[in-house]
């Protein structure tokens, strides 16, 4: 509620969530209500929501079934960015309001790449998505892992390790990390 109302009084251009929208992924009825709530008060003030899966959005990484935010993303509330890799090449798609999938979209003059959760495989990831971004105006990457350092958890990786991508983007939005830092 406070990051909605601080978005809607500053009207910014953009909301973006970088995962775990939901504490875990089997959620009572009335979080799902009060995170609803949250996304049509941002929807009436015509600022986009921007989100990736983080690990408690997904049943399980070895899971395909949907998500909760997947639900949303139907529903026209946000925007789900999910990057997925095959053969051992992350599959590049803009996200499309036709088909509502993609792991990047155009808004104004920000390029946004959803990257979402890789966990241990993090770093192997970013090496693989960084040849294939495309810079376009202030280019964002959401990613859903915490730095070491800052704390020290499952899905970290080292700030060495994002140095692969520093060329790439102008920001990173990282998720992960439930406390304030």
């Amino acid at each position: 509620d406070q990051a909605v109302e601080a978005a809607v009084r500053e009207r910014v251009a953009f909301f973006l969530i970088a995962g775990d929208f939901f504490d875990k992924a089997r959620i009572e009825p009335h979080h799902l209500a009060e995170g609803e709530a949250g996304l049509r008060r941002l929807e009436r003030a015509a600022i986009p929501v921007i989100a990736i899966e983080g690990n408690h959005d997904v049943v399980s990484s070895y899971d395909n079934r949907p998500s909760w935010l997947s639900y949303l993303n139907r529903a026209g509330l946000l925007r789900l960015l999910r990057t997925e890799f095959r053969e051992g090449k992350p599959v590049m798609k803009p996200w499309t309001e036709a088909d509502r999938t993609g792991n990047w979209l155009d808004l104004g003059e920000a390029r946004i790449y959803g990257a979402g959760w890789f966990g241990a495989s993090t770093a192997k990831r970013l090496e693989l998505l960084q040849p294939h971004v495309e810079r376009r105006g202030f280019t964002i990457l959401m990613l859903h892992a915490g730095v070491l350092g800052i704390a020290e958890e499952f899905g970290m990786i080292h700030r060495e390790q994002l140095s692969v991508i520093r060329d790439r983007f102008d920001y990173v939005a990282l998720g992960h990390i439930h406390k304030r830092y």
